[in-house]
């Protein structure tokens, strides 16, 4: 009887790593999938690492919705995410810091009117699956850090405006508090970019749209 309890023990213990090493393994595949179900759009990246209070995802793309002119939406070349692993699972996910370098942001509108876009597709859809997921986590970011911002801006008119590069951008104490840590932390990082871009660019001048219409036509911002 001990030698068969100790057998199950032992077979549980093994069980238990090989499941550990095998999502461990296959740790890019699965937060990919996690965001682009969250974006509702394919989401790919090259590589994600955990370090002591560090989550690293390095070549990351987000793809455009299909109504898009062009295919990438966002891409960055490294994304840190200061943080205890073990604080994502708490009520109340407070993120020390998050850095990401090397980005290229696309903005598309569809229409003369500016209501239809890519990015209000995309956080339509973060509202969607956040909705339909049931969770709900107040999550904090203390700072966002952007670096090497490249713009792109497409108009309904086929008009393409190549912003100067914008070289660092840095945003305090911004939180969510719809869906899980992944969507919230998604959410704020799309709508605080996107909006920041458009207040200190000044794209509401080309877009011939004040910035307090902007909001209207943006709701998620």
């Amino acid at each position: 009887m001990k030698k068969r309890i100790r057998l199950s023990y032992f077979l549980g213990v093994f069980l238990a790593l090989l499941l550990v090493f095998c999502v461990y393994k296959s740790r890019s595949v699965i937060l990919s999938k996690m965001l682009s179900s969250t974006f509702q759009a394919p989401v790919s990246l090259e590589s994600v690492d955990f370090f002591p209070g560090q989550l690293a995802i390095k070549n990351i793309t987000l793809s455009n919705p299909a109504d898009a002119y062009v295919p990438t939406a966002f891409k960055a070349r490294e994304v840190y995410v200061h943080n205890p692993l073990l604080n994502f699972l708490k009520s109340k996910v407070e993120v020390e810091e998050v850095v990401i370098n090397g980005i290229y942001l696309n903005i598309e509108f569809y229409t003369q009117d500016q209501l239809e876009g890519n990015w209000q597709t995309l956080m339509a859809n973060m509202v969607e699956e956040s909705v339909s997921s049931g969770r709900k986590k107040q999550t904090v970011i203390k700072k966002l850090i952007l670096n090497d911002l490249q713009v792109n801006l497409l108009l309904a008119d086929g008009g393409i405006h190549r912003l100067s590069p914008i070289e660092h951008l840095e945003l305090d104490n911004i939180s969510e508090e719809e869906g899980g840590a992944l969507q919230a932390i998604s959410s704020i990082i799309a709508k605080k970019m996107v909006y920041s871009v458009l207040k200190n660019e000044g794209l509401n001048l080309i877009i011939k749209v004040p910035l307090k219409v902007i909001k209207k036509i943006l709701p998620f911002l």
